[in-house]
């Protein structure tokens, strides 16, 4: 079934991503090492199910039950990958604040944030805005890339589909071409026939009277 493997691995990605999504919520447990090692992971299964799903549909021999599953996975990924990106940005603000909190200067014993710090985690949320609305339209335009890729293929598809109905069309052309020669053939012999028929019952009227005229002149 051509919608097995996307959807195995489709069941993965979600899987990974609510496991990502966990981990995220548990911002003092948070380890670096370990959200890089999901995050490869996770990106890598995106990068697979992506591939699977352009593969099962640009197969000939998909009916229409199976593409409209496979469509219902590219929403499901494309909503998983959204997921994704958003907890990202999260684990990795959250990753980058623990760390600058513990290498930063203290102001006074009650341990506040300096002004300086403040400044920086400011920036460092506009550059993490910006940066995902980046990613946002990144990831729209390979979905949209993948799915006219998809649509392109299968227009490949009904072109070689439409080319082999017109040499049908064709041959059954030059068929009934030869059976109106064959009909026009077999009148024309017809006609001849007839018309000979014709001529000799003339010639032999015309001897007959001949014959008729030269006995009464007798």
């Amino acid at each position: 079934m051509a919608t097995q493997a996307p959807k195995t691995l489709l069941f993965q990605t979600e899987g990974a991503v609510s496991q990502y999504q966990s981990m995220s919520e548990n911002t003092d447990s948070l380890n670096r090492a370990e959200a890089t090692a999901l995050e490869s992971h996770i990106d890598d299964l995106i990068t697979r199910t992506s591939q699977a799903l352009n593969t099962a549909g640009s197969q000939t021999t998909t009916s229409a039950t199976e593409q409209a599953m496979l469509r219902k996975f590219r929403e499901r990924l494309s909503t998983a990958s959204e997921q994704y990106r958003r907890t990202k940005l999260r684990v990795q603000t959250e990753l980058d604040r623990a760390e600058l909190l513990r290498d930063a200067p203290r102001q006074d014993e009650g341990g506040d944030v300096s002004v300086a710090m403040d400044d920086l985690m400011r920036e460092r949320g506009h550059i993490s805005s910006a940066s995902s609305m980046a990613d946002s339209l990144v990831e729209q335009a390979m979905t949209t890339h993948d799915a006219l890729e998809a649509q392109r293929t299968r227009m490949g598809a009904s072109r070689g589909k439409l080319g082999t109905f017109d040499s049908l069309l064709d041959g059954t052309k030059k068929v009934m071409d030869k059976i109106a020669w064959k009909k026009r053939k077999n009148m024309i012999i017809l006609g001849t026939v007839i018309a000979a028929c014709l001529f000799f019952l003339f010639w032999w009227w015309i001897i007959f009277l001949f014959f008729e005229f030269f006995n009464f002149s007798l």
